[in-house]
C-alpha cells in the first residue's frame, strides 16, 4: 500500500508547508494550496522533507473507542446527541477539541473511524469500504420514517433538533462520503 506524504510546496511563490501530496511511486504531486502540479523528481532536497506523522499514520480503531464524548458547543449540538452517536474527540495541546471521530459500522459492529481535523481535514482509520450509513446501526429496520443527510454533522444537528423538540431519537443518519450520494442516485 502507498503513503500519501504531505511536504513543502516547490513553487516558490506559495508558503504552503504541507499543501503539497505525492504518493509513493508517482511521478507528480499536487499542491492544494496554489493549485499546480510538479514532478517528484524536480523536487528539491531541501523540500523532500519528512512527511509529518498526521499525514502518514493510521490510528488503531480500539485507542479511538477510549476516546472522550464531548458534545460541540460551537454547533450547539450537546453530549446527549453526541453520546447516542459515539462521536470521539482529541484535544490540542491547548486543550481544544481538534478532531472529532465518527464511528462507521458493518453488522452493527464498529469497523472504521472517520476523522475531521478541525476545521475540515478528513482522513479515515480502520476498513472503511462497504461501510454502512453514519448512524445506521442506532435504528432498527422498518421504521415509516428516516432522514438522510450529507455530513455528519448534519446529522447530528438535525438529531439535536429533534431531541430538543421531541426528547427521543428519530432515525437521522448520513453518507459516509460525497461520492456515497452518486451510488445512491443510480440505484433509483
Amino acid at each position: 500500500m502507498s503513503r500519501w506524504h504531505h511536504i513543502n510546496c516547490p513553487n516558490k511563490s506559495c508558503n504552503s508547508s504541507d499543501a503539497f501530496s505525492y504518493k509513493e511511486g508517482d511521478e507528480w504531486g499536487y499542491c492544494f494550496s496554489c493549485n499546480t502540479s510538479s514532478p517528484i523528481n524536480a523536487l528539491s532536497e531541501s523540500t523532500m522533507t519528512k512527511p509529518t506523522q498526521e499525514a502518514t499514520s493510521k490510528l488503531n480503531i480500539e485507542d479511538i473507542a477510549e476516546y472522550p464524548i464531548r458534545g460541540f458547543q460551537e454547533r450547539a449540538i450537546k453530549k446527549t446527541v453526541t453520546e447516542f452517536y459515539k462521536v470521539r474527540v482529541s484535544y490540542d495541546t491547548e486543550g481544544g477539541i481538534d478532531a472529532h471521530f465518527y464511528p462507521y459500522t458493518k453488522n452493527n459492529t464498529i469497523v472504521a473511524y472517520k476523522e475531521r481535523k478541525l476545521p475540515k481535514k478528513f482522513t479515515t482509520h480502520g476498513d472503511f469500504k462497504h461501510v454502512e450509513l453514519f448512524g445506521q446501526s442506532l435504528f432498527p429496520a422498518g421504521g415509516r420514517k428516516l432522514i438522510v443527510t450529507e455530513g455528519e454533522l448534519d446529522c447530528l444537528s438535525v438529531a439535536q433538533a429533534q431531541h430538543d423538540h421531541y426528547n427521543v431519537f428519530y432515525p437521522v443518519v448520513s453518507l459516509a462520503s460525497a461520492s456515497q450520494t452518486k451510488q445512491l442516485l443510480d440505484l433509483s
